[in-house]
């Protein structure tokens, strides 16, 4: 058997595994299973499908595993506890548990703050968080958040909800901007580019943007926009300033 410094390879299916998963990944090791029965006819074309209870898997292993745990007598010996069971699946044991309703947890918990307290730490220079915005901003899946309707007007994300139902509460009137035809040019990078603030409030004549996080160069626009357009009221509402215009105090 050979050991590597965090995992151990299994004999049976040649993978690495941890090494407190070891012993029972062994037991139940996919590879000779596969040799108990045969799955012809179990794949669907898209799916593998149990031929006992139809549930269905991606491949072939997976189907196999759950046709071996739960439909033969060798899987059903060393089957886990059934109040650890969930369809068939394996429940993480402090699952919907926090410190404050189990002692296990809170005593974890208070080991790794005392373990962690003290510890020296660095705070990231400029360069550096430019450097993650930019990473980030990259991964963002920007454009993808769900799309709400609140007095008949779409917005988009919880942000956005959030902050017009509170507008609706409290009786004030507000429009939801479009991109394609409520804009403010700007030039960057020797480029005109546009900038689309996320609401406008007609009785104060006022521009709102929301922002939980800053993606990429997105402080760099608004402060190209900001310094272009001090002759209109625009104001950037961010975490602090968010939460409380929903407790109902305005903050522009």
């Amino acid at each position: 058997m050979h050991i590597s410094k965090q995992k151990v390879e299994c004999d049976k299916c040649k993978r690495l595994i941890s090494r407190c998963n070891h012993n029972k990944h062994f037991l139940a090791c996919g590879t000779h299973r596969l040799r108990l029965f045969s799955t012809d006819g179990w794949f669907t074309g898209l799916m593998w499908k149990c031929p006992s209870c139809e549930i269905e898997t991606k491949t072939r292993q997976s189907i196999s595993s759950h046709y071996w745990r739960l439909h033969t007598e060798d899987g059903k010996n060393i089957q886990y506890n059934p109040a650890t069971l969930e369809n068939g699946k394996h429940i993480s044991w402090n699952k919907g548990l926090s410190k404050e309703t189990d002692e296990r947890i809170l005593h974890n918990s208070i080991a790794v703050s005392l373990a962690t307290k003290g510890r020296p730490g660095r705070e990231h220079t400029d360069e550096s968080k430019r450097k993650i915005s930019l990473a980030r901003s990259a991964n963002n899946k920007g454009g993808r958040c769900k799309w709400f309707e609140v007095a008949s007007q779409k917005v988009q994300g919880t942000w956005e909800q959030n902050v017009a139902l509170k507008f609706e509460e409290l009786g004030i009137q507000w429009l939801k901007l479009k991109t394609n035809q409520h804009t403010f040019e700007y030039e960057m990078d020797n480029k005109i580019r546009s900038y689309t603030p996320d609401f406008y409030l007609p009785d104060y004549n006022v521009y709102l943007e929301l922002k939980g996080r800053w993606w990429g160069r997105d402080k760099e626009k608004m402060d190209l926009v900001l310094e272009k357009y001090k002759d209109k009221k625009i104001v950037v509402i961010e975490k602090d300033n968010y939460e409380k215009l929903l407790r109902g105090e305005l903050v522009w």
